[in-house]
């Protein structure tokens, strides 16, 4: 701003008529230019001064017009006034800023999947309404999924387990998790920062990851993307492009992966307390022999083992759980998941073979569990498959447990492959919350693999 353009911004805010795009503006210069204070000071006297004239409280006895006002402040200031004009400076000050905090105080507000859980710290002592999210509002998201709308018009959708920080509406951390961006034209410019890269938005839809254990990774689905590392190389990535941080302390290309993420959260419709228990609402897996396995974008809403694979249609494009020769499909016929343990000695009842979700409920009520459960057998040694539903109170995975139920089947050959009766049992809650897990039991899963659709809990309706 010039001193002309700082002036009249300096009377607007007096009067209540700047955009809080132009508080903000004012006040980034009030912090950091001496100059301008000096002239915001000159300022609040005269508007002081005014104040008195127009409710007939003049300091002054001589002035009988605001030009004799000017002279007076200029020329005949006692120390009496001066103090006055200086406190009723910095009370002016403290307003604007604060109308300026308070106007740009929201940068975002969120929705949640049902069934998410979450907590959300906000920065500087700072509290938010409801549904909203502020500079430095830390997201803890330990399971399910997070949309954050930013007043420019980003729009991201956060995976668990996730850790996000927004530090202004165009910049976000991704401590940890699964981060799906489409940026408006607004948000132009908006950067997503990890620890090892920055990825800014060139005009695009992009997904960030943030594993554990693997390299932070970024995928691009349309527009561009640049990806800057803190050694300072820069490289831009088209649609369709996709890179990892290595072990080699470098960025490697690697196969975009739209499946990864989500673009929208899931809904889950009726009554069922378990969100996704249809194991619909995710992305579509891709065609494989047995599945793939299980990504938060494939499985939203549920937790998981490193063994559980979900599946839709075999590598040459046969529905159902299989290697295309032979497949499952499930009662529904549609997506399903398995226990596919490709390792030996096997370790069935594991938390590798498991995948679990914590959901509200009442203490004191009775609760219906009930999921379909399958086996596929795949050569003639004998097999016996199994899962076992766990009910546990509050969002324990072990120790003791409210009720428990396991189905079980026996088979041989492709001939012995199919689903059991609908299994169904139930609990009585002990508190807000309580966690189903469901696990592979199998005696011997040896060429053959326990399969699961459709896990509800509903409250029990007494005949």
């Amino acid at each position: 701003m010039n001193r002309e353009e700082l002036e009249e911004a300096i009377q607007a805010s007096f009067d209540g008529n700047l955009s809080p795009e132009q508080c903000e503006e004012l006040r980034a210069i009030l912090k950091t230019d001496a100059a301008a204070r000096s002239l915001y000071y000159q300022h609040a006297d005269l508007h002081q001064s005014l104040v008195f004239r127009m409710s007939r409280v003049s300091p002054f006895d001589s002035a009988k017009s605001v030009a004799d006002m000017r002279l007076q402040v200029q020329r005949r200031r006692t120390v009496r006034w001066s103090i006055t004009a200086a406190v009723a400076a910095m009370l002016v000050v403290g307003l604007l800023l604060k109308f300026t905090v308070a106007t740009s105080h929201t940068l975002a507000t969120f929705r949640t999947a049902s069934g998410a859980l979450y907590t959300i710290e906000h920065g500087d002592g700072d509290s938010q309404a409801s549904g909203e999210l502020g500079q430095q509002s830390v997201v803890h998201l330990t399971q399910g999924s997070f949309e954050i709308n930013l007043r420019n018009g980003v729009r991201s959708i956060i995976l668990a387990p996730a850790r996000v920080e927004l530090r202004s509406e165009m910049e976000m951390i991704v401590h940890q998790g699964t981060a799906w961006c489409r940026v408006s034209e607004e948000g132009k410019g908006f950067r997503v920062l990890t620890q090892h890269f920055v990825a800014t938005d060139l005009g695009t839809e992009f997904g960030v990851l943030v594993g554990a254990q693997a390299g932070d990774e970024v995928h691009v689905f349309s527009g561009s993307v640049e990806v800057a590392t803190k050694d300072g190389k820069k490289q831009i990535h088209a649609a369709g492009e996709a890179s990892r941080w290595s072990h080699k302390q470098k960025l490697e290309a690697i196969s975009a992966k739209p499946g990864k993420f989500l673009t929208r959260l899931p809904a889950e419709p009726g009554a069922n307390l378990i969100v996704n228990g249809t194991f619909e609402f995710g992305a579509q897996p891709d065609d494989a022999n047995f599945g793939v396995f299980a990504t938060a974008s494939l499985l939203p809403g549920w937790k998981f083992g490193r063994d559980v694979t979900v599946a839709h249609r075999s590598a040459n494009g046969v529905p159902g759980y299989g290697s295309g020769w032979s497949n499952l499909l499930s009662p529904t016929e549609d997506i399903q998941v398995s226990f596919h343990n490709s390792r030996k000695p096997y370790e069935v009842g594991t938390i590798d073979d498991s995948l679990w979700q914590t959901f509200m409920t009442e203490p004191g009520s009775r609760y219906e569990v009930s999921f379909d459960m399958g086996g596929y057998f795949g050569t003639n040694k004998p097999g016996d498959v199994s899962i076992t539903a766990f009910v546990y109170d509050g969002d324990a995975t072990s120790g003791p447990h409210l009720a428990k139920k396991s189905s079980r089947r026996v088979g041989n050959y492709n001939g012995s492959k199919g689903y059991n009766a609908r299994v169904k049992f139930l609990f009585t809650a002990k508190s807000t919350s309580s966690t189903l897990v469901l696990t592979e039991t199998s005696a011997n899963s040896d060429s053959a693999s326990p399969v699961l659709d459709n896990v509800a809990v509903r409250l029990h309706q007494e005949p």
